[in-house]
């Protein structure tokens, strides 16, 4: 195999312009038009129903005000507790919502405070001339959350005591309800973006060519990266050079492999699944639950059916999904690399310093829908029981849509390491074998 040519491992930052006159989102400076600039170090994307829904309904339940789960919202990952994401929306930062214990909870800024007055929130006047951010008041309210009006200003503020509350933040009166947009507008806006962006990922693949008439394969999970791939693939060697791999662990969300049936037919290409049988349920006696150090399920169940597969058809080239704002790790392995499962290919990533965002937007410009699992709250796809889930993924959305079979895995791993580290969800960071935890 040729020498790899490994991508740049630096970090990743993504600019974006937030458009106040249409309510927008750009990748590119607008001239002529105010726009609110962000930099991103993390990930960001457009939130699905099931999120969407979450932030509107916290906003019902903390200040009495409707604001539709249909507005233009962007999250951006953040370090905090088990989730957290920075919510931006009306070309500004509302706030962060996050996920604690079995709840989710949002810590509003002073400019979402401003924007619900304008939609008719109450609010709690104080009579002050000191800077109220960060302080400690006594109010007569009942409310646990209120919005605190002095002067020109007004903000969150939280119960933390009989009559007293803290003042989370501050803003100026007057921020207001952007635009009606919707994501048709945002590829619009983009499109000439879009086509860059396109035309570099194509670039890229068709750089690491196998040869005339070799067929160059594609790890297909069903989820958003690994679809936008397939339609880098298609663009760059046509659908008949092109198969799509989907690896069947047995403990799969079913919506998945039909949305990936659909997804190649679409594109028509080849469609294989790669069936590692019944390996979960016989190495996990002996395994026990797979944690994040530990993801013996991706070595016995996907890596060593992909190794069958491949030593088969000999590939030379190998595209996945990787994207470097995914995680740390991801980012340090660079564009290019030799793959796990096949010595004789190359591993490459055309997508690898893309953020979801920009996935989202070019599903959406060449027409491809995305896995129905992201509205219902997913944000990534993989198995119905995943160690690499969040908690509100595992309870509120995998349980709730797969009860029976997610219910059997739990009480298997209750079985193996104890009820209170199921419930809890610290399966997830156990290290060693069952035996260690029994």
């Amino acid at each position: 195999m040729d020498e790899l040519v490994a991508g740049p491992r630096r970090k990743l930052v993504k600019e974006i312009w937030w458009s106040i006159e249409d309510n927008t989102l750009l990748f590119s400076k607008p001239i002529g038009e105010k726009a609110y600039h962000y930099r991103f170090d993390s990930d960001v994307w457009l939130p699905g129903r099931y999120e969407r829904r979450v932030f509107a309904n916290l906003i019902r339940d903390m200040y009495g005000v409707e604001y539709s789960d249909n507005r233009l919202l962007l999250f951006n990952r953040v370090s905090l507790g088990e989730f957290a994401v920075a919510v931006y929306g009306e070309g500004l930062r509302l706030g962060v919502l996050e996920y604690r214990g079995r709840s989710w909870v949002l810590h509003a800024t002073g400019a979402l405070a401003s924007i619900l007055v304008s939609i008719g929130a109450e609010t709690v006047r104080v009579e002050t001339r000191r800077r109220l951010k960060s302080k400690k008041i006594r109010l007569d309210s009942d409310r646990e959350h209120v919005i605190v009006e002095s002067g020109s200003h007004v903000g969150p503020a939280v119960r933390v005591g009989p009559g007293i509350y803290k003042v989370r933040d501050m803003a100026p009166k007057g921020f207001r309800l952007l635009s009606d947009t919707g994501i048709e507008k945002l590829v619009e806006r983009n499109e000439a973006y879009l086509k860059s962006l396109e035309r570099e990922a194509v670039g890229f693949a068709q750089r690491l060519d196998p040869g005339p008439n070799k067929k160059v394969y594609v790890a297909f999970s069903g989820g958003a990266d690994s679809t936008a791939t397939l339609a880098i693939a298609v663009e760059a060697f046509g659908a008949d050079r092109v198969t799509a791999v989907y690896v069947d662990t047995g403990i799969e969300f079913p919506d998945t492999l039909h949305y990936a049936e659909k997804i190649a037919s679409e594109l028509g290409v080849d469609f294989v699944v790669v069936e590692s049988g019944g390996v979960f349920w016989r190495e996990l006696p002996r395994e026990g639950p797979p944690s994040r150090d530990r993801r013996w399920c991706t070595a016995k169940l996907k890596i060593e059916a992909l190794k069958r597969f491949y030593e088969h058809v000999r590939p030379r080239l190998i595209l996945e999904g990787v994207r470097g704002f995914e995680s740390q790790a991801r980012m340090m392995l660079g564009s290019v690399t030799s793959s796990p499962v096949a010595p004789t290919a190359r591993r490459a990533f055309p997508i690898y310093e893309w953020s979801r965002l920009e996935v989202q937007l070019y599903l959406a410009w060449k027409g491809l829908p995305t896995n129905p699992l992201y509205d219902k709250g997913l944000t990534r796809i993989g198995c119905v029981v995943c160690p690499a889930m969040h908690l509100f993924e595992l309870w509120d959305v995998s349980r709730r849509l797969y009860p029976y079979l997610v219910e059997s895995i739990l009480e298997r791993f209750a079985v193996l390491v104890g009820r209170e580290i199921v419930t809890s969800g610290d399966w997830r960071f156990l290290g060693g074998p069952a035996e260690k935890w029994r």
